[in-house]
């Protein structure tokens, strides 16, 4: 359990988020000129959103108390009266509370997955702003007439764009996740990302010559697809305080037809605001699953060549992969880089093993005689594999006659020393070795290699099982013996 906060800080907390909330309420009603003082972008409740939904249930009835205060005062700072100031607040405080309960689930708050922002737009954007704005525009005529279509629309519309704007924003800040909208890309790339959209916002909505807007949700899009949904976090509220700012001070692309009411001028910046939330946002989560796919393939590609390269039961290289490897050794011996062994393996009397102890014996027989292969390839261009059934093989670059010949020696010892031990029961296991060896400078077909080692494991074999024999030269056999 973690430890309780001291009460002094609980409640300096409660009083920041009073103020945050009340001064979020405030800014957005004094950049608003319209009628009815509703404001164009309500950023109040997304801030107050993004401080309730990250924190435990049992926190929650001090937010809303805090919040519907700060809420409260900026109401009456702007003159309502008490009666319609607390009725707005307790419609907030409702759309934020249904809000936080609809996503209060585990995965909720990620919303650069598709899922969890679908259930956003649809709880947070939608259904909880439709609610409170039913509430209040009744609330509203029947304390003052006012129409009630109007001022729903209005509050719906104003509170959908204040969530989609700030509550994502908040909830990465609160998150300490922020920081990753600047380590996407390069420095020099992500200035230049950053600065596009901010830069053509301004060009837009500071002049009222030349309609630009089509030039902004291409550079929005680009940026959250470069840069991802932190950036996009940070983009969408800048963009929609610039657009609303200059709207409001009679500037930018809804004042270029002189024949707009405010009104409509206002609806048509909402509108604009909501679809690059939407578009941006899309973007983003579009181009992380991407991403993520990518990454995921990638790992599937190397997974599976991993498990194409390597034998399920002893986990050393499987046959293709020796394969590969003998063929890149053999040019190498061939261009004079060093002399090439090749130690071919068999263990003896495997079949009455696995026919008197079972194949689960038999089996752990081959693990065991894997894991002696593995501590015999102790450099990193040596290479243990199982060639086929109980037969193994060990390649050995840079490695002479003389040095081989200890090797396979060394093997059949402690091959032996784990048969003595007892492990397989009344069945002995031992094994036989057979060697080839290419000297530097010397090229031979990885066929003709083999059978030459395959050659010396069959004279082994003759010799009584159990020792190791060495080809005298590396020319082939004339017939692979089959034991």
């Amino acid at each position: 359990m973690q430890p309780q906060s001291p009460p002094w800080r609980r409640r300096l907390g409660l009083c920041l988020v009073a103020l945050s909330v009340g001064g979020a309420a405030w800014a957005a009603i004094a950049l608003t000129a319209h009628a009815h003082r509703i404001a164009a972008i309500w950023l109040g409740n997304g801030l107050w959103l993004g401080i309730v939904l990250p924190r435990p249930k049992r926190r929650w009835p001090g937010l809303l108390g805090a919040g519907l205060v700060g809420n409260l005062a900026a109401n009456l700072i702007h003159g309502d009266g008490l009666a319609v100031g607390l009725l707005l607040s307790v419609c907030n405080g409702l759309e934020v509370l249904v809000s936080a309960l609809g996503l209060a689930r585990p995965g909720a708050l990620e919303l650069h997955r598709r899922g969890p922002f679908l259930r956003f737009l649809l709880i947070a954007v939608g259904l909880s702003p439709l609610l409170a704005a039913a509430i209040a525009s009744a609330g509203l005529y029947a304390l003052r007439g006012q129409a009630i279509g109007q001022n729903g629309l209005t509050w719906l519309i104003a509170d959908a764009l204040g969530v989609a704007l700030v509550t994502p924003l908040v909830l990465k800040i609160g998150r300490r996740r922020l920081w990753r909208a600047f380590t996407a890309a390069p420095p020099a790339k992500t200035a230049l990302l950053f600065a596009a959209p901010i830069g053509l916002a301004m060009l837009c909505f500071w002049q009222t010559r030349y309609p630009l807007l089509f030039l902004v949700p291409p550079t929005m899009g680009l940026a959250a697809a470069e840069l991802g949904y932190a950036a996009t976090t940070i983009l969408v509220p800048v963009v929609g305080v610039i657009a609303l700012v200059a709207t409001e001070m009679g500037r930018g692309q809804f004042h270029l037809n002189a024949a707009l009411s405010p009104e409509e001028r206002l609806y048509m910046l909402q509108f604009f605001l909501l679809a690059n939330v939407l578009i941006s946002h899309w973007t983003a989560g579009v181009a992380a699953a991407r991403r993520k796919a990518v990454r995921d393939l990638a790992e599937l590609a190397k997974t599976l060549r991993v498990e194409a390269s390597v034998d399920p039961l002893t986990g050393l290289a499987n046959r293709r992969s020796f394969d590969t490897a003998l063929a890149r050794e053999l040019a190498s011996a061939g261009a004079g880089e060093g002399p090439l062994s090749l130690l071919l393996l068999d263990l003896d009397h495997f079949k009455k093993l696995n026919d008197t102890l079972g194949h689960n014996a038999g089996d752990a027989c081959l693990c065991r005689v894997a894991e002696v292969l593995r501590r015999a390839s102790r450099r990193g261009t040596e290479l243990a594999s199982r060639y086929g059934g109980e037969e193994f093989a060990l390649l050995l670059p840079g490695t002479d006659a003389a040095s081989a010949q200890r090797t396979a020696e060394a093997l059949r010892e402690a091959i032996a020393r784990l048969t003595d031990a007892g492990e397989d029961g009344a069945v002995p296991v031992t094994a036989s070795i057979g060697i080839a060896t290419l000297e530097s400078g010397r090229s031979l077909d990885p066929g003709l290699f083999v059978a030459s080692a395959d050659i010396s494991l069959y004279e082994a074999k003759r010799a009584g099982r159990n020792c190791v024999h060495a080809a005298r030269q590396t020319s082939p056999p004339r017939l692979r013996i089959v034991r």
